[in-house]
Parts: structure tokens; C-alpha cells; sequence
């Protein structure tokens, strides 16, 4: 939801939004208004809509794509992504705007895949979808594996401590001197950024990596981890996002 432009709905369901940051980009690659448009992932901006919208979503390595020209928001966390309608058309665009890979991936794949809800609750008719794309890898010849990825619970606090002070950092000053130019939710992002002092922004540093090193062991046997884009389905408009069956939490924003 934006105050200023308005909503911008979903294309294949209008009482639902597409998802944010990036929602418009999705929609108008979901609408074939155009074959490509960029969006940034800090945190989902890009791989959520695309979900939400039924199309391609790709966030690249960080930095793979430059920044060059983009007012990002958290500088060690954004980054660029693609959308597209297909698989293949990404594929395409990615093979011409970055240089060839140093050898051809395997015809057949080890993948590990999310077998169980311990990275959160899943919709249950996200989760049934999601199984049945597993079993299409399945039947395509690749070696399924079955794993559980524990010990990940506090990746939404170390965000928040990396993410709201390098947000209020960045517009802190900006927002000061021309406080019109933001909305509400904006500012209070950015005031809420002020509260992280050095140490604890350091230790969420400190623990991002530890984190990182952790997925990365996770992944070392595969030569992908498969899992849910996005935990629910696209929400309705102005109502909470939240897990079908479960209550909608309350204060949070919606996607």
C-alpha cells in the first residue's frame, strides 16, 4: 500500500496485493507490460512479489549487479534483482548482461530440500504447492534430499538490528531537513533506527556472519537448497500478512 500513488494490486486477484518493495515491477511483468524489470531485495522485495504474481524472481549474489544510480536503503543487505515471466527468459537476460559461468552446471542436481516447518509455519496451500514442485524435480531426475534447517531462529531480530540502523543512518539527515518527503511508516522506520547503538549493531554484524557460515555448511554437500519463496499467500488489501489458520499479528505492517 502506498498513500501517495495508491495500492498496487494483484493482477491475477485485485482484492490482494502483489507484495513490496518492489510490487509494481512484478505486476507489470505478470501483465506482459514488459519482458523485464528490476526491482531491489534487501529482503525479499524481489523474490516475494515475483511469488505473490506467479513469475520469475532472481536475486542475484550481492554486488554481482552494480548499485550504481540505485538510492538503496541498507548498504551491506541490498541488492538488485530481475524479474521475468519465465524461467527461461531469465535466463537469457542473465547470460547477457554477466559474464559466462566457468562450467556448465550438471544436467542432474543434488538439491536438499525443506522437508519440515522448522524455518516457520508455512501456508498450507503454499506448503502443498511447494511439495509438489519437488516432486517435479524429482521426476526430472534430480536427487532429492530431505533436511531440516534449525537453529536460524533470531535471523529476524539480527536484521532489524543491521537493517533499521543503517536505514536510519543513510536518511536520517534527509528526513531532518525535508521530513515532507517521507510517509509516516517511513519516518517511524527511520526514528526507530536511532534506538541500535554501535555495540549492538556490531554484535548483529558478528552474528550475521556466524550465521552465514552456518547456511553455508548446510549447503556444501548440494548444489542448491530448495525451499518455500514466501511463507503465505498474497494478503488481502490492508489486512496483515499472516499464516491461513493462524490470527493475523498484530502491529506488524503489511507486505
Amino acid at each position: 500500500m502506498n498513500p501517495r500513488f495508491g495500492n498496487t494490486v494483484n493482477p491475477w486477484d485485485e482484492s490482494r496485493n502483489c507484495g513490496g518493495s518492489s510490487g509494481g515491477s512484478a505486476s507489470a511483468v505478470a501483465l506482459r507490460q514488459v519482458h523485464l524489470s528490476l526491482g531491489t531485495d534487501s529482503g525479499g522485495s524481489v523474490r516475494m512479489p515475483a511469488a505473490f504474481t506467479g513469475i520469475a524472481g532472481f536475486k542475484p549474489t550481492a554486488r554481482v549487479l552494480p548499485m550504481d544510480g540505485v538510492a538503496g536503503a541498507a548498504w551491506t543487505i541490498d541488492c538488485l534483482g530481475l524479474f521475468t515471466a519465465t524461467i527461461a527468459d531469465l535466463r537469457t537476460i542473465w547470460s547477457a548482461i554477466t559474464p559466462p559461468a566457468p562450467s556448465e552446471i550438471p544436467g542432474k542436481l543434488r538439491l536438499a530440500y525443506l522437508s519440515d516447518d522448522s524455518m516457520g509455519r508455512v501456508d498450507p496451500k503454499v506448503w502443498a504447492h511447494y511439495l509438489a514442485s519437488v516432486e517435479t524435480l524429482r521426476k526430472g531426475g534430480n536427487e532429492m534430499v530431505p533436511i531440516s534447517i534449525r537453529g536460524f531462529n533470531d535471523c529476524p531480530f539480527i536484521c532489524m538490528a543491521v537493517v533499521y540502523p543503517e536505514i536510519a543512518s543513510l536518511q536520517y539527515e534527509l528526513m531532518r531537513d525535508r521530513p515532507q518527503l517521507y510517509d509516516q511508516e517511513i519516518r517511524g522506520l527511520i526514528a526507530l533506527g536511532e534506538l541500535w547503538n554501535s555495540r549492538n549493531y556490531l554484535d548483529a554484524q558478528r552474528m550475521r556472519t556466524v550465521l552465514r557460515q552456518r547456511f553455508a555448511d548446510i549447503m556444501a554437500p548440494f548444489d542448491a537448497v530448495v525451499m518455500p519463496a514466501v511463507a503465505i499467500q498474497p494478503p488481502k488489501n490492508g489486512e496483515p500478512a499472516h499464516v491461513e489458520g493462524d490470527p493475523p499479528a498484530q502491529g506488524l505492517y503489511t507486505v
